[in-house]
C-alpha cells in the first residue's frame, strides 16, 4: 500500500500526528496527506504499534504514529 494509504488506515485507527525517523517533531496526519500520495514505494502500517514501515530491503525512512 502506498504511504497514503497507510496514514490513512492509521487515521481510522485513530492516531492524529506522525513522524518520521528524519523529523524532530510529529506532524498532523492531516496536513502530511497530500505530500504523502507523491510516495508511491510499499509500506505496512501496523495499529497496534502505531508504526509504519517501509517493505524495502533497506528501507530509507520509518514512520510512527502517535
Amino acid at each position: 500500500m502506498t504511504l497514503r494509504d497507510a496514514l490513512e488506515t492509521m487515521l481510522q485507527a485513530g492516531f492524529r500526528q506522525v513522524k518520521d525517523r528524519h523529523s524532530r517533531f510529529p506532524r498532523d496526519i492531516d496536513e502530511v496527506l497530500l505530500e504523502a500520495s507523491w510516495d508511491l514505494n510499499d509500506y505496512t502500517p501496523n495499529p497496534q504499534t502505531g508504526e509504519i514501515r517501509q517493505n524495502h530491503e533497506h528501507p530509507c525512512n520509518h514512520f510512527v504514529c502517535s
